[in-house]
């Protein structure tokens, strides 16, 4: 049913700018959406990303992907069990924004600062259909407004300070040091806007 998805398209790609539709009961039953996140897996797990959403893939649908492991390098930063999200849905139970530092699989090598909600509250269905709730914070809210963004036709450069966007040497040598709490870690204390 799906399009073949076998690569991550990147920035210019008129797809990561279309809204995508909705998952159909049917295309959860029939194992079209099994084979689909299968593949975005994949491509997820060869480029080292941690979220990965349809559209990344040319397919304009309301899925995305999300997985994190303890890495040694990032100690602080809590792990995201792998999960699929369909048909996802944000509430904002709270005002507090915070600062956080984003890059893309679809704009490789490029980072920027984007403010995010803290806190959100996201109505989902599974791989299996089955609906779910849950209360993000802090990393875990960013890491899902960003895949949420790419089922809108938003990119985080959208989002971003315009004067933070770095390439990714450059983000290392000039803003990670002094920006180091904003970056990737959910355990440490967030500068609340």
């Amino acid at each position: 049913m799906f399009r073949k998805a076998d690569q991550i398209i990147q920035m210019g790609h008129p797809s990561l700018r279309m809204k995508s539709q909705p998952v159909l009961r049917s295309e959860i039953e029939s194992g079209d959406v099994s084979k689909l996140v299968r593949i975005m897996r994949e491509r997820m797990t060869e480029k080292g990303g941690i979220g990965l959403a349809a559209p990344q893939v040319n397919v304009l649908k309301q899925i995305f992907i999300a997985h994190s492991e303890y890495d040694s390098s990032h100690p602080d930063m809590e792990e995201f069990p792998y999960e699929v999200i369909i048909n996802p849905k944000l509430s904002f139970k709270s005002p507090k924004i915070f600062n956080f530092w984003e890059s893309c699989l679809s704009i490789q090598t490029l980072w920027g600062k984007t403010q995010r909600h803290f806190e959100v509250d996201m109505e989902y269905l599974d791989i299996n259909g089955k609906e779910k709730r849950k209360k993000l914070f802090g990393f875990h809210a960013a890491l899902v407004q960003h895949e949420i963004d790419h089922l809108h036709g938003i990119l985080f450069l959208d989002r971003c300070e315009k004067d933070t966007i770095a390439f990714e040497k450059e983000f290392a040598e000039y803003f990670l040091e002094k920006e180091q709490s904003n970056v990737f870690y959910p355990g440490r204390s967030y500068n609340l806007v």
